[in-house]
């Protein structure tokens, strides 16, 4: 089922004793689909760049930024195409088929003479064709999935680390990283009731934007983590003024499950 809602639903999970949750929204959400099953040439990959305005190539993707609303799309030479931004997975569908439509009709053409007709110029005429080795968009759409969301939660006041770390250790939560700011555990995710497989693995990648470029990094290393782990587990990264990251979830009902487990340390 599809949510377009940016802010998460809290009613129902458990309710933090010292603390009350302000808000629980999505910040960026990452999708990935696939354009092409043979994949891109690095000359056709500049060719694309070509073709994209707010686009920067190098020899293994391309990344295109959409002003509005606001977001990030990289095609890699795998045929892979992963967006991210601060995104409803209504705005992704629409974002990604405006740029699967581009790839499949607006980036090849012919030239043809005009013959028993009296044209301007040199009587030459430009028209598009079909890029047959990208997808159609209606099945590139089916194929979309949600890699990960980015979620931040606020409470109304600090939070004792201190006191988070002791209840964490006597829960056995796995924490991963102390420090005075911040305290960063895990916290397995129940198995999906169909088979899945992670994310698709992308090529190796070097930044070809600034923008966004720390989230960008933090999300792709969560992403590589999973693809290595047996089991799904979400993280979340607790800071002392009061705010949360949860990161790993791939739907609203996944950060519910997460904060149900952190609202027992708090």
């Amino acid at each position: 089922m599809r949510e377009d809602e940016r802010f998460v639903s809290l009613r129902g999970c458990r309710r933090p004793s010292a603390h009350t949750v302000t808000t629980a929204e999505v910040c960026v959400l990452w999708a990935s689909t696939i354009v092409s099953k043979r994949g891109f040439q690095s000359d056709e990959l500049l060719h694309i760049a070509r073709n994209f305005a707010r686009s920067e190539f190098s020899h293994f993707a391309v990344q295109v930024v959409i002003p509005s609303p606001f977001c990030m799309c990289r095609i890699y030479s795998n045929g892979r195409v992963v967006i991210m931004g601060n995104l409803t997975e209504g705005q992704v569908e629409k974002e990604l088929s405006r740029v699967v439509y581009k790839l499949r009709y607006r980036t090849k053409w012919k030239v043809s003479t005009l013959r028993d007709r009296i044209t301007h110029g040199n009587g030459l005429q430009w028209c598009y064709v079909v890029n047959n080795n990208v997808l159609p968009v209606k099945t590139v759409l089916q194929s979309v999935k949600v890699d990960q969301l980015y979620c931040r939660v606020a409470f109304d006041g600090p939070i004792d680390l201190r006191l988070l770390l002791q209840r964490g250790l006597s829960a056995k939560q796995n924490i991963t990283s102390i420090s005075n700011a911040c305290v960063r555990l895990q916290i397995d995710l129940p198995e999906p009731p169909e088979n899945s497989t992670g994310p698709a693995e992308s090529d190796p990648t070097t930044s070809v934007w600034d923008a966004g470029l720390e989230l960008e990094r933090e999300l792709e290393a969560e992403l590589a983590h999973l693809r290595r782990q047996d089991k799904r587990f979400a993280t979340c990264v607790v800071y002392h003024s009061g705010k949360v990251a949860i990161l790993g979830c791939c739907n609203h009902d996944e950060v519910r499950f997460t904060f149900d487990a952190l609202a027992t340390l708090l």
